[in-house]
Formats: C-alpha cells, structure tokens, sequence
C-alpha cells in the first residue's frame, strides 16, 4: 500500500505542475512572441520484482516508485506573423531573439517586435530598453534622425530612414538547446547559466507585422483536459489505499 500511496502522490504533483504550465501557455496566448512551454515527465526508481519473497511467474517483473516532472522546455517553433501596418512592429521569420539593454545595463532577450523610436532615434522596447543595432560609420547613435514615421526595415534587418539614409543592421542572438534561456518576466528572457553562449544568426524581418503566441489553443485543451484525467485517477489511488488501511485496521 505504501507504493500505491506514493504512486498516487507523485503522479498527483506531476500532473498538478503540468496544470501549471498549461495554465502559464493559456494566459499568454495573445503575448506577441511568446513561446510557449512544454512539460516532460520521467519515472522515477523501477523495484525488480524478479527477487525471493516475492512470488512472480515473470521473467522481468518491475514496479515503478513513482513518476516526476523533469522541468518544463521552451518550444522555439515559429509563431503565425500577423499584419499591423505599424512601421515600428517588427516580426522575425526564423531564429533569433532580439538582444535588449536596460538602463543598468541588463541584457535581455525576446521575440517581441512590438518596438518604438526614442527621442534619440533609437529603437527600444515598449519599455524603454534599448534594442542592439550594429550603426555604419559615421551614424551617432545618440542622434541617428530616425523617428516613428520615417523607419524603414527591410527584409534582412537593415535600418533607413524614408528618404534613403542608411543606418545600420538589427543584431539577431540565439543559442543552442530549448532550456539554455530562462524567462525574467514580461516576455524577456536570459542565459540559464554562464556556459550559455549567444551567438548571432539571420532571419527574416517583416515591417510591420508582429509575430503571435505559437500557443495552439487547441492542443492546449486536450493537454488539460488530460492532465486533469490523469489527476483524478492518482487521486483514486489514494483514496484506495486509505479503504485498504481502514479496513485492516478494523480486522480484529
């Protein structure tokens, strides 16, 4: 009874953490570049029941002790591109995070395009936080002349203005592996750990357009709905062995 008991327990917890992140997927649907996360899950110790005591007609008998929840992974698959016909909304088409800096000098991560012009002409966040931008020579970043209206993008990152003045390239940043980026909040990321090594890539930039969630609603149910079956079933272990114990403690 105690592994029926500690089955239940531990299927419960897992199932309980995939509601969790399930949950987190849901309310960040609308999240302009969101990933969403994904839950694994692995057995814990198996108990050979091939041993003396144990009375078995099976070759290769074994209980498991339990089951957990091995973290939850960043799926890094692309997001439906959605038209806004804002100048500033950027959308990347491919890998890549764009690499922020706040006033502290902090560095972030996101996929978020949904950007604006300082009064520097810098591009920022919605934040403020200052997105990196490799500037030609002879370009002061502290007053590049861009603005809301007159930005323009093309398609592999480099930066004009409207009248044909160039000003640089939007760096793009990834890594390798789907954990190696953790989040921080608002749909920022950083470096798990300092091994991380970010690397620059290229990707397609698409003006005015942003990319959406990749959260599918759809799958999203049917994996709650799951998870909430799964739940129910370990909790009936537990109330199983709870009869089992009242009953062998009313045996006389």
């Amino acid at each position: 009874m105690f592994f029926i008991l500690n089955n239940s327990k531990t299927g419960m917890i897992a199932q309980q953490q995939k509601l969790d992140v399930i949950s987190n997927n849901m309310v960040n649907i609308n999240t302009h570049g969101y990933k969403k996360l994904d839950s694994s899950f692995t057995n814990l110790v198996y108990r050979d029941l091939h041993s003396k005591g144990i009375p078995t007609t099976q070759q290769k008998s074994f209980l498991g002790t339990g089951v957990k929840n091995t973290g939850a992974t960043r799926n890094k698959s692309q997001g439906t591109l959605q038209m806004t016909g804002v100048k500033t909304d950027l959308a990347i088409d491919g890998a890549g995070f764009f690499k922020l800096t706040d006033v502290d000098g902090q560095v972030s991560y996101t996929r978020n395009g949904a950007l604006n012009v300082d009064i520097f002409g810098r591009l920022t966040d919605k934040d403020g936080n200052i997105v990196e931008v490799t500037y030609n020579d002879g370009v002061n970043p502290a007053n590049t002349g861009l603005t809301n209206s007159n930005l323009v993008v093309d398609k592999n990152g480099y930066i004009s203005t409207s009248d044909g003045q160039s000003i640089g390239r939007i760096n793009l940043y990834d890594t390798a592996g789907s954990d190696a980026l953790i989040s921080k909040g608002d749909n920022k990321f950083v470096p798990a750990n300092e091994r991380v090594i970010m690397f620059q890539v290229s990707s397609d930039f698409f003006q005015g357009n942003l990319e959406m969630s990749n959260v599918d609603v759809g799958q999203e149910m049917t994996d709650m709905i799951m998870a909430q079956r799964a739940y129910q079933m370990a909790s009936k272990g537990v109330t199983t062995a709870d009869e089992m114990w009242a009953m062998l403690n009313n045996i006389r």
